[in-house]
């Protein structure tokens, strides 16, 4: 999924790599109730977005569609080469929505938290191979859980992407000293983040993110 401004409207594109749609259904994807044949028993309305297809037309939009069956859609982000399983901690479900969604479209599994306390447990029981932190959480914040995942032995080396609207260079001076491997600053597009996590050392393949940005963080200003 991808939205980008073109003149006075938003375009937003959705892409999938499924097994495409016969070509003579194509025009009439966004009919009410149309469902192509073959569909392995999976059932429901169709693409509609509603009974009468009248919500994209009503605030003066359009939709149209592309792609046929046996085209496959290949979405893999510059840099990356590598599924990892990615923990999104995150308290604003819009923005965990956003980044789950962009990381999961890159190839890689997505598990999130939006808590510290939550974050933990989940860096104990999943393993993830990635950590994308946010710092403004409930409970226990960014700060203390980047704290004690560099101060667990089995978690040191994890890398460790921090996404904050904070962009006081102090506090970036602090998320430095603690360890992470790449600081964005919100808002930030969502192609950032794929690249931040493509371009780690264990999505490369040359083995786990040392403690400290060396080279990787992208500071507001740099």
């Amino acid at each position: 999924m991808e939205a980008r401004a073109v003149d006075r409207e938003v375009v937003l594109t959705v892409s999938d790599n499924g097994d495409g749609v016969p070509a003579d259904l194509v025009p009439h994807l966004f009919d009410p109730f149309t469902r192509g044949a073959g569909t392995g028993g999976i059932t429901g309305s169709g693409a509609s977005p509603s009974p009468n297809g009248s919500s994209r037309t009503s605030a003066g939009g359009s939709a149209t569609s592309r792609g046929v069956r046996g085209e496959r859609a290949h979405r893999a982000p510059p840099g990356s080469r590598m599924k990892l399983l990615v923990l999104v901690v995150e308290d604003d479900p819009d923005i965990a929505l956003m980044m789950s969604v962009s990381l999961r479209l890159a190839g890689h599994e997505v598990t999130t938290a939006s808590t510290g306390e939550a974050a933990l447990t989940k860096l104990a029981e999943e393993r993830p191979q990635v950590l994308v932190l946010d710092l403004g959480l409930p409970g226990i914040g960014g700060h203390e859980v980047l704290r004690r995942v560099r101060a667990d032995h089995s978690l040191r080396g994890l890398p460790v992407v921090v996404v904050s609207a904070h962009v006081a260079p102090p506090t970036i001076s602090e998320m430095t000293s603690l360890g992470c491997d790449r600081y964005l600053t919100k808002p930030f597009d969502p192609r950032e983040l794929v690249r931040a996590v493509g371009g780690l050392p264990v999505a490369l393949g040359t083995g786990a993110s040392p403690a400290g940005v060396q080279g990787w963080g992208r500071f507001p200003g740099g």
